[in-house]
């Protein structure tokens, strides 16, 4: 796979004789104000082109910017996506579209189905395993005959069960799964293109600066120890080979050691069961990714994808997506995991971080209120120090504002104040969200209304495993 290999972001340097993007609307001394001007954040007066409309950089009030101010190509004329996969309009090629990108509501993720049984489509999501007519049951759970302990025709396998988890899945096909052997934070010139100018976007590794290699190391360091051991197992796959199928989806699951050796985790046979902080009450996986691979060119989503760190800590990628090419021992190389983190998971960040070595200690805030937050950091620059091998270490923070839209209102705004006592952090004091709505206050980034977030990538490759039932 030829992956997107230059990166364009957006720098917002804040600080005396700094530049930043967008306009300083007469705030107090030592307040930049980093947001879109007037109160038609989506256009010109005239309905033409915002003012960086075409620039290739989504500013606050567009969607996207694929480097023109063309409409017909995806990126209208005033920066704002058209015709896409969400907008809640049934567009033609579209089966239903009910304004968003979920799958399990009545629309799957990529609108193309209604997710009802009948349609001739299996929504393994919903835990369907066939749609048509027997031996496939009414409701589409069950295949007459599957569980009964003897193998006929077409089946694969029948292990006397229809569990979907295990050696054989619950419409008797022989399971198809891997475990995640290495994970990593991609670097700014690896991830996948949101804004649609052909670029690869991953601002998320240029806020972190500094500290997106000591991220990504702790990152990886619970994958190889087996501290977080990440499950991928296909549904509905028609080709066991993973080289040409149209339709399938890929289980993303929580894994245990099930013969407790995590010396052979990465064996290319272990094996593993799937842990039921994974999986819904039914037994159906919790989180499952719309797929489909083209000479062994894999691509999923977009799905919301929770991304664990450790136990009892992780974010959520936003729009998440899913690259890679599968090989012919039924594994992935160059994999590729994208998505949006929102600006109000950014704090939670900071355990993370803090947790390696034991500390991670951000300034005073400039308007000596509450301590600031890593989304302050982010968002407004900084330093901080992290503990590291037991040495403090200063780690510096571009100021870098969010890219991805993720409530489709257009990106959103922030004042940072930046001036106060030597060596103070600069926090957000406001946020102005897409639609022109001020939201006054320090952490307005945790409102409801601000979704926005940060384009993020991660680099992956996984090896064959084997999925056994749960002890």
């Amino acid at each position: 796979m030829k992956r997107l290999g230059l990166w364009v972001g957006v720098l917002l340097v804040v600080g005396c004789g700094s530049s930043h993007t967008g306009t300083d609307d007469g705030g107090a001394d030592g307040e930049i104000v980093i947001m879109f001007d007037g109160t038609l954040p989506d256009g010109g007066a005239d309905g033409g082109p915002a003012m960086n409309c075409g620039n290739g950089n989504i500013d606050p009030g567009e969607q996207c910017d694929d480097h023109n101010t063309a409409s017909g190509d995806g990126c209208s004329a005033s920066c704002r996506r058209e015709a896409y996969c969400g907008d809640a309009t049934t567009d033609p090629g579209e089966e239903c579209d009910d304004g968003n990108i979920v799958s399990g509501d009545g629309c799957r993720s990529d609108c193309q189905s209604d997710e009802t049984c009948g349609n001739g489509i299996v929504d393994s999501h919903l835990g369907e395993v066939c749609d048509g007519p027997a031996p496939c049951a009414v409701d589409c759970h069950s295949i007459l005959g599957c569980g009964d302990g003897s193998v006929m025709t077409p089946e694969q396998c029948d292990d006397s069960n229809q569990f979907q988890f295990d050696t054989c899945g619950a419409d008797c096909r022989t399971t198809v799964s891997m475990i995640i052997n290495d994970l990593n934070l991609g670097s700014r010139t690896e991830g996948c293109d949101y804004s649609g100018d052909g670029r690869p976007d991953n601002r998320f590794a240029s806020a972190l600066g500094l500290a997106a290699g000591v991220f990504g190391g702790f990152l990886n360091m619970q994958i190889t120890s087996g501290n977080l051991l990440l499950v991928l197992s296909y549904l509905g796959l028609d080709d066991a080979t993973v080289t040409s199928d149209s339709d399938f989806r890929i289980a993303w699951l929580i894994g245990g050691d099930a013969d407790a050796d995590a010396s052979n985790n990465f064996s290319g046979s272990g094996s593993f069961f799937a842990q039921t902080m994974s999986l819904n009450p039914d037994g159906t996986a919790a989180t499952t990714i719309q797929s489909a691979v083209a000479s062994h060119t894999l691509t999923g989503g977009p799905e919301t994808i929770p991304l664990p760190f450790a136990a009892g800590f992780g974010i959520s990628l936003e729009q998440g997506r899913v690259e890679g090419m599968t090989n012919a021992a039924l594994g992935i190389d160059d994999g590729l995991l994208c998505g949006g983190i929102p600006i109000s998971l950014l704090q939670l960040l900071g355990a993370a971080l803090g947790g390696i070595g034991g500390g991670l200690v951000i300034a005073d805030p400039c308007d000596g209120g509450e301590p600031a937050t890593l989304a302050d950091v982010i968002v407004g620059g900084g330093t901080v120090m992290v503990n590291v091998g037991g040495m403090s270490l200063p780690v510096p923070f571009r100021a870098t504002s969010p890219d991805l839209d993720l409530d489709g209102d257009g990106l959103e705004g922030f004042t940072v104040l930046e001036d106060g006592p030597a060596d103070c952090q600069a926090v957000v004091t406001s946020c102005k969200d897409g639609d022109g709505t001020e939201i006054p206050g320090r952490g307005c980034y945790a409102n409801a209304a601000i979704q926005d977030g940060y384009s993020a990538a991660f680099t992956f490759t996984a090896v064959h495993a084997n999925l056994v039932a749960a002890p």
